[in-house]
């Protein structure tokens, strides 16, 4: 889920009482003079989160509040939001209001009215997840929007972050996480000075509660072709170490093991059998070949030529790969697919292929800190020539054999051996002097006219990417 769909902040009942009703229209004019220029400050965003454990598996719920004061007249971004859905995160209650001033006090305004629509991203043929639309009425200089929805995770390897920081000012930003003493909960704070950050540890009963807060914080610069917001928002990850609430202490169910217990699970009954029109194609590709690294690369190229790239997300199938056969039959898959159907034909020419899940650039996190489902976003296949890895991405259809998709450039990559093993590999970087790029021109004056002619050649990256755009495949 993008790190801007609404995130922010919870409280328990008992801070509602004092939170917006705590404010009073005579506080506009005291913070328009504290933030001056701001159009909006965030007083209250916090996020409140209980694991339970329940026999042997946990029942996480999320409680979100934002209370966002206007300062100026307000333009679309704080006269609309939505709350997302998925088959993962479902969203029990979602309350939306604005509190209008009313002379010495506010009058309340309800969102009456939420539109519920497909989320449907450029790159993504199709999205199961649901966003719910709305809009807050009576927006206006010295109006509070208020928003607070709960929903339920339906699976604990996908907890989640929290964010310290956002776009506008904020008075306070606090997480809680309350978690149940069987579950071992880990955690890693990226881009926050210590020194900013107040940190408390309760325990209390069957139950241990954690609490990160933040106060006084200022706008943070947002450029929006630069890198993803992850690089240099401060925000939290945290995850269950412990995979069984039942066991504790064995390897097999903690930390980088028990996220890849997860995910072969999710493989491992993938292209249990045979398929002979796969098997006749692969000996129709591989004829003649004199090793098999050639073998491998015929079978790279077999999949970008005739296998097209369609992103399609829908409950397990974003986590599950497609069987080899549907993707061979139909043409076309996501990226899981076209792994499954790359790794099952390297395997029938007798290559050491293995499916790899590996984040992309866009994610800035490492499977030995954060080994949970924030890490990783793609799926290729992993082949070893003489111990070397080389990182086949099926998903960029002009990519030369041997170089991996520049998205995956410096990613560690999770390589699925067996059952029990596995590997973790780092994606090297391409040095600049694959990636040529040499413009040359001739040009000549006859009879008062200019005649003139001229070669581009690129090599790596820059090839591959003209290629896109000439082709327009």
């Amino acid at each position: 889920m993008g790190i801007l769909k609404i995130g922010g902040g919870i409280f328990f009942s008992i801070f509602i009482s004092v939170s917006c009703f705590g404010q009073k229209p005579s506080d506009f004019e005291l913070l328009k003079k504290k933030y001056p220029g701001e159009k909006a400050v965030i007083f209250n965003d916090q996020l409140d989160v209980l694991i339970e454990a329940n026999n042997d598996s946990y029942k996480t719920t999320e409680t979100a509040i934002k209370e966002t004061y206007l300062l100026q007249n307000a333009g679309k971004e704080y006269a609309t939001d939505q709350v997302n859905s998925s088959h993962f995160v479902k969203v029990k209650e979602i309350d939306a209001k604005t509190f209008v001033p009313d002379g010495d006090k506010f009058s309340v305004k309800k969102v009456e009215k939420f539109v519920a629509s497909q989320n449907h991203p450029d790159y993504v043929f199709y999205d199961e997840e649901i966003t719910k639309s709305f809009v807050f009425p009576s927006i206006q200089p010295g109006a509070i929007t208020y928003l607070k929805f709960v929903r339920e995770l339906s699976n604990p390897i996908m907890m989640g972050s929290f964010f310290f920081k956002w776009h506008v000012p904020c008075e306070i930003s606090k997480i809680c996480v309350k978690v149940d003493k069987r579950a071992n909960l880990k955690y890693k704070l990226y881009n926050v000075d210590p020194l900013s950050l107040d940190f408390t540890q309760q325990e209390k009963g069957k139950y241990i509660t954690y609490t990160w807060t933040v106060k006084n914080i200022k706008s943070a610069f947002y450029e929006s072709d630069g890198p993803n917001l992850r690089y240099y928002y401060p925000h939290i990850v945290y995850y269950i170490e412990n995979s069984n609430p039942l066991d504790t202490v064995s390897k097999d169910f903690k930390g980088l093991n028990a996220l890849y217990h997860y995910y072969y699970n999710l493989v491992k009954d993938v292209n249990v059998q045979d398929d002979a029109k796969i098997r006749e194609e692969v000996e129709k590709v591989t004829a003649g070949a004199n090793s098999e690294e050639e073998k491998v690369k015929r079978i790279f190229y077999w999949i970008q030529d005739n296998i097209n790239y369609i992103a399609f997300e829908e409950g397990m199938q974003g986590l599950v790969p497609e069987n080899a056969s549907l993707v061979f039959s139909k043409r076309y898959g996501d990226c899981k697919g076209m792994s499954s159907l790359m790794n099952t034909m390297l395997k029938m020419a007798g290559a050491k292929s293995y499916l790899t899940w590996i984040g992309t650039r866009h994610l800035p996190y490492k499977y030995t800190d954060i080994p949970t489902s924030i890490v990783d976003n793609h799926m290729i296949v992993t082949y070893y020539s003489n111990g070397r890895p080389i990182f086949l991405d099926g998903t960029n259809g002009h990519l030369s054999f041997g170089m991996p998709s520049s998205m995956i450039q410096g990613k560690q990559a999770l390589v699925a051996v067996d059952e029990k093993n596995y590997k973790i590999e780092e994606v090297p970087i391409m040095a600049g002097s694959q990636n040529v790029s040499a413009d040359s021109a001739c040009f000549t004056i006859h009879n008062n006219s200019i005649q003139g002619s001229g070669v581009l050649t690129l090599t790596g990256y820059d090839k591959n990417n003209k290629t896109y755009y000439l082709t327009k495949r």
